[in-house]
């Protein structure tokens, strides 16, 4: 548990010292003066406010909170559930009240027609080694990058004469994806020779890809010979290979041509919508794929730049580096693609996403697709 404890708050006027100080000279003089009625009176009083803040000044301890999230990664309209966990590990009874705050993005969602609430709140007492835990639902209404700020809790005496906060300060937050909508096959050039796909190309076959056997002339080379086969036939058979050939995707995302002349907020969730459409189809169909945009990340305040690769989390750092990304420009596209395309493997296609005006890229990319988001 990760918890700062804070001073004091004003609950009741006997919190403030200077009451207290009071009631003090007020029983020593009543005492001196033999009124022994109002004198016992206040020092019953003064005895039951020291336990009080004695008692809220051990509530504190062996207090563990808990606040988790799950799942922290969705789309958009997905729902995902808060959790807060208090365990009183001590014999002292407490009593404690949370207060957690939300991003207006997060909604609280109680039932189908629930009321929404920026603000989750709630209260407890809890006797020696009990346990309490209050779950939240929320629902994710806008692509973004959230953090949750601190959970705000709160314990006090049983009398609630006095109250003290101890704020929740781990890290976390809440990943809202790009909405991913169905596209029909791009059709991408597969450039990149020796690959999965078949290609029509006659040119470099696939030494792996055999289409079946002929009779073996001189004019071929020695290693198209299928042994077993011949050995079998008794005759020498060369192998037939079909050429192959591959594709390789990289998506970039001109941030900057949504910002000019005024923004458009509008199609820029729109062009990155569609950038995390072009990811899913690429990692459905097993298709190698980076992703550049020239904009600052949320709590990242870089560019983005993926590799073109294949691997099992591709897919969960593109969408992630989508939903960081903001309407704020970071240099050009331009210089942003001919700093990283000397790293493209060869016959890689690119596809920008933008205004649709074509962009004076490296002249070493020879497949360039552009999309513009409407």
């Amino acid at each position: 548990m990760d918890t700062t404890s804070s001073g004091r708050t004003v609950t009741s006027l006997f919190t403030i010292p200077f009451i207290r100080y009071a009631l003090y000279v007020g029983v020593v003089l009543l005492a001196v003066n033999r009124n022994l009625p109002p004198a016992v009176f206040l020092l019953c009083l003064l005895i039951t406010l020291e336990c009080a803040r004695l008692w809220c000044a051990l509530s504190a301890r062996k207090l563990d909170i808990r606040r988790e999230i799950g799942p922290e990664r969705m789309f958009r309209d997905e729902e995902t559930v808060l959790t807060v966990n208090i365990q009183n590990n001590k014999f002292l009874p407490v009593g404690v009240c949370w207060e957690q705050c939300l991003p207006p993005e997060l909604e609280t969602v109680s039932s189908p027609d629930g009321p929404v609430n920026p603000l989750l709140s709630g209260k407890a007492y809890l006797g020696g080694y009990a346990a309490i835990q209050a779950r939240y639902v929320l629902k994710g209404t806008r692509r973004g990058y959230f953090s949750i700020p601190p959970l705000a809790v709160s314990v006090g005496d049983g009398l609630s004469l006095f109250r003290k906060e101890v704020r929740h300060s781990v890290h976390q937050a809440v990943i809202v994806y790009p909405r991913i909508f169905r596209l029909e096959d791009p059709s991408f050039n597969p450039a990149f020779l020796i690959g999965e796909k078949k290609d029509d190309r006659p040119f470099l076959p696939d030494p792996v890809r055999i289409a079946g056997l002929r009779d073996y002339t001189p004019d071929m080379p020695a290693r198209l010979i299928h042994w077993k086969a011949s050995a079998y036939k008794n005759e020498l058979l060369a192998k037939v290979l079909e050429p192959s050939a591959d594709v390789r995707v990289c998506i970039a995302v001109d941030v900057e041509a949504f910002c000019r002349p005024d923004p458009q907020p509008e199609r820029f969730e729109y062009a990155l919508s569609l950038a995390a459409s072009l990811v899913y189809w690429a990692d459905c169909n097993k298709v190698q794929y980076g992703l550049l945009a020239n904009g600052v990340q949320k709590e990242l305040p870089c560019q983005v730049i993926i590799p073109v690769r294949s691997s099992a989390s591709q897919a969960a750092l593109a969408l992630e580096s989508l939903a960081r990304l903001e309407m704020e420009p970071l240099g050009t596209i331009c210089d942003l693609i001919r700093a990283e395309g000397c790293h493209f493997p060869w016959g890689t296609t690119l596809v920008v996403i933008g205004d649709g005006t074509p962009l004076q890229v490296s002249s070493g990319l020879r497949h360039v697709v552009y999309f513009r988001a409407m």
